[in-house]
């Protein structure tokens, strides 16, 4: 007999379950019949609450996004951290963000098609990074460390291209950090 939940519990329970399955048999190989019978409800709940297998394959790839913006902001927002510092934890947390990231993907083929060749997956990453770095940016600039004329366009170049070299795995934390300290002096 099935337990009586919450609407928001059922729905995350029926998300939790095919996430597993995700990384166990691959976006591909999971079907929503192989979910339903994991949670053990029906196909018409499994479609009230998701419209279809991709919205919930979204849905995933947003938990994995929002992982990596949390990753990014907890270790590079510190208190107390002088803006070359911060520079520094910036680096070194996007190559631990990006590892992470690129780690859980290597786990399923088809997730990790979904973050290197899907656009909106990569923008969403870069825009991130970006929305972290160009405060630490203004910072320095404030703080008169840094004298960019274009400030904005800097750091959308610099996490363009750093972006590329870690996807194609080109680069480690210290050459990131060369360059970014490079690029924007």
């Amino acid at each position: 007999m099935r337990v009586s939940k919450l609407p928001e519990e059922r729905k995350e329970e029926i998300a939790q379950v095919a996430e597993k399955l995700f990384y166990e048999q691959g976006i591909s190989k999971t079907t929503v019949n192989m979910i339903v019978k994991e949670v053990g409800v029906t196909q018409g709940l499994f479609y009230y609450y998701f419209e279809s297998k991709d919205e919930i394959v979204n849905l995933v790839f947003n938990r994995i996004m929002d992982s990596f913006e949390k990753i990014l902001n907890d270790m590079v927002f510190k208190e107390g951290c002088s803006f070359q510092s911060k520079l520094q934890l910036f680096c070194e947390t996007l190559w631990i963000a990006y590892g992470e990231v690129k780690n859980r993907a290597m786990l399923d083929k088809d997730l990790l098609s979904l973050l290197y060749f899907n656009h909106d997956a990569r923008k969403r990453l870069k825009e991130a990074a970006f929305r972290i770095l160009m405060p630490i940016v203004n910072e320095g600039i404030k703080e008169k460390e840094l004298s960019l004329k274009y400030p904005e366009h800097t750091v959308r170049m610099l996490i363009g291209g750093v972006e590329d070299l870690i996807v194609d795995s080109r680069i480690n934390n210290e050459v990131i950090h060369a360059l970014v300290q490079h690029v924007i002096r």
